[in-house]
């Protein structure tokens, strides 16, 4: 009972953490999403849809940040019930209740839409105009597919746990016992499945990072910068545990039923508010070294397009094919006689550009600038 009233009423959860969790977190998303737009605007690189599905999100977990605070300063979050006026107790309740409805609900919408940028931010990465067939392509497009359905789901489970009786739940009514769903097992059925998808978008990438023609150390470095998801991994296990204890730890009188609900959405905060931040540092490279992410989403696409392309393909790669030898390409920064990058280069052509070298009429010179990474 000691480690379940602990978990439920743990000490650091407060009226101040609640506005410090929740300014810090809104501050640090909207930083990092106009961060991710200037990165794009620098890289003259299109807005795509992880970047819209990512500004949604950011706008929900505002809200969500904007309903902690305002719980907050009205004594309906962070405050214990025991120390409010007996008078006061009936209306902090019921906001209490309202702020958690609402705040779920939000949750459940900014989650699924960070999901679904991080899928789409590797679709953008991964799959090639050459590979469409591919296994990812396929695999990354049924997982967008699930996160969604999901999300909608779990939306019309959160508003509709009460029936078609939601007035029941917005008033805080004693009808609750009688027409609504217990909160609590819909909550571990959520965290769960968060917490599935979150580990299964973190490994998602990982396996194409490590087929990739790169040198290991530089696959490895890739598989870090990729495994900043699992913070938001950690969310949401700490997150799974409270619910955990909440619905099968034993009944503890002298629990404050104010801090249970403030302990539950400040978890969801913390979760949501990483998943925020780690899915837009994914994008930032190029605004923190002298290399553009551009550099090494180009050179991960190049990689997994010269794969696909398969022999026949490759060996249609060349500069200059041998029944052309009277024709010249120049690429500045390389020899002009050779027909392939060195290991961990890769030039930025795509197969459209190689064939337009092949036909290249006898006697003309066709210059080509070519772009390479150190990935």
């Amino acid at each position: 009972m000691g480690y379940t009233h602990q978990a439920l009423n743990p000490s650091f959860v407060h009226q101040s953490s609640v506005y410090a969790l929740s300014i810090v977190l809104i501050v640090a998303s909207v930083i990092v999403t106009c961060l991710r737009f200037v990165a794009r605007r620098q890289q003259k690189a299109p807005l795509l849809a992880d970047d819209y599905l990512m500004l949604a999100a950011v706008v929900f977990l505002l809200a969500m940040g904007s309903a902690l605070i305002y719980g907050a300063a009205h004594d309906a979050l962070g405050v214990s019930m025991f120390s409010l006026p007996e008078q006061r107790i009936p209306e902090i309740a019921m906001l209490a209740g309202q702020i958690e409805y609402t705040s779920y609900i939000i949750d459940v919408v900014n989650l699924a839409l960070t999901k679904l940028s991080l899928i789409f931010f590797y679709r953008r990465i991964f799959c090639t105009p050459s590979a469409r067939t591919a296994y990812f392509n396929i695999f990354t497009l049924v997982m967008a597919v699930i996160v969604g359905l999901w999300g909608i789901i779990m939306v019309f489970v959160f508003i509709f746990q009460c029936g078609t009786h939601m007035n029941v739940l917005w008033d805080g009514t004693s009808e609750q016992e009688n027409v609504c769903v217990e909160t609590l097992p819909l909550m571990f059925g959520f965290s769960l499945t968060d917490m599935i998808f979150d580990f299964v978008i973190l490994l998602m990438p990982l396996p194409k990072v490590w087929h990739l023609q790169l040198t290991v150390s530089r696959k490895i470095s890739l598989c870090f910068v990729f495994a900043l998801g699992g913070f938001a991994c950690i969310g949401a296990l700490m997150r799974l545990v409270w619910v955990i204890y909440a619905w099968k730890g034993d009944f503890d009188p002298t629990l404050d039923p104010i801090i249970v609900v403030t302990t539950g959405l400040w978890w969801s905060m913390l979760e949501s508010g990483i998943a925020a931040v780690a899915a837009c540092a994914l994008t930032l490279r190029i605004l923190f070294t002298r290399r553009a992410l551009e550099s090494v989403v180009n050179s991960i696409r190049s990689a997994v397009s010269l794969a696909s392309m398969g022999s026949q393909q490759a060996s249609q790669a060349k500069i200059v094919d041998d029944s052309h030898a009277s024709s010249l390409s120049l690429t500045p920064g390389h020899n002009h006689n050779s027909t392939t990058s060195s290991a961990g280069t890769h030039p930025f052509t795509n197969p459209e550009d190689i064939e337009a070298q092949r036909n290249i009429p006898r006697g003309n010179i066709r210059v080509q600038k070519t772009i390479s990474s150190d990935y």
